[in-house]
């Protein structure tokens, strides 16, 4: 299940998203408390052991004198923004280091293009005692070329409703997908945007974004700061992507699906 995740079945629905991380800190984001959403929708609220609601604001969107791993620490309900370096650093660093998450070779492949470092755990890790973030090529099988697909007949989807095939029918605010232990839930939790630093909320139940614990780059653009997304899908109408492998900007705010040490 999702690490913050309330329960792990199907039909759970916003009880399955769990938190959002920006890569490589310890603290979280709550995602949307309803299945769906639209712009106007926030995120869950939170409380203390006082039963007072916690905030989670944002940093400026004009300054990066936030954008540093002490005030982090000491601010963890704070959304870092990289809207003010978005240019050049897509990070919620300005200083960013690709080592938070244990494994900072974690995009390196060997010859026979197969990722060679997995990474061990860190300080910064936020997955519990025996369990850590997962390294890049932990999810590569769901998708038959292990990359970017649009078809849902090269996926590694279960008949989740039980009808006998396997179509976009057995989508329900995620995938289930099968693994070599039996089949399990992947919810799309949407994402907190790294530029507003905020929910975005209209992609509950349409989008899922998973961190793994190595950083990555975007030859598509020349700014810095990337994470690898070791599962990113999204269902919109007829239209289906799933993705194995790839890159997003540190300072999203995706979930995690810890796996054991």
């Amino acid at each position: 299940m999702n690490l913050g995740a309330l329960k792990s079945t199907m039909d759970a629905q916003a009880a399955t998203y769990g938190m959002l991380y920006q890569w490589g800190r310890k603290d979280p984001f709550p995602s949307s408390s309803t299945p769906t959403g639209d712009t106007k929708t926030v995120s869950a609220e939170v409380f203390n052991a006082d039963g007072e609601v916690v905030k989670f604001p944002n940093s400026s969107w004009t300054s990066t004198e936030s954008n540093t791993l002490a005030f982090s620490i000491s601010n963890p309900t704070v959304c870092l923004s990289n809207y003010s370096q978005y240019a050049t650093n897509r990070d919620w660093l300005v200083e960013g280091s690709d080592a938070l998450w244990g494994n900072p070779k974690g995009n390196v492949k060997d010859d026979s293009n197969k990722y060679i470092n997995k990474g061990a755990k860190s300080i910064y890790d936020p997955c519990p005692v025996g369990y850590r973030v997962p390294p890049a090529d932990v999810f590569l099988y769901f998708t038959g070329v292990g990359g970017y697909v649009t078809d849902i007949n090269s996926c590694d989807i279960a008949d989740a409703n039980g009808d006998g095939a396997v179509d976009l029918n057995d989508y329900k605010y995620g995938w289930l997908f099968n693994m070599e232990s039996g089949s399990q839930f992947f919810p799309a939790a949407a994402r907190f945007d790294g530029s507003y630093a905020m929910l975005m909320g209209s992609k509950s139940g349409l989008w899922g974004n998973y961190w793994s614990n190595s950083p990555d780059t975007n030859e598509l653009v020349s700014a810095s700061g990337f994470g690898f997304a070791c599962l990113a899908f999204s269902q919109e109408g007829k239209n289906m992507t799933v993705s194995a492998s790839g890159a997003g900007q540190k300072a999203d705010a995706y979930s995690v699906r810890c796996i054991k040490e």
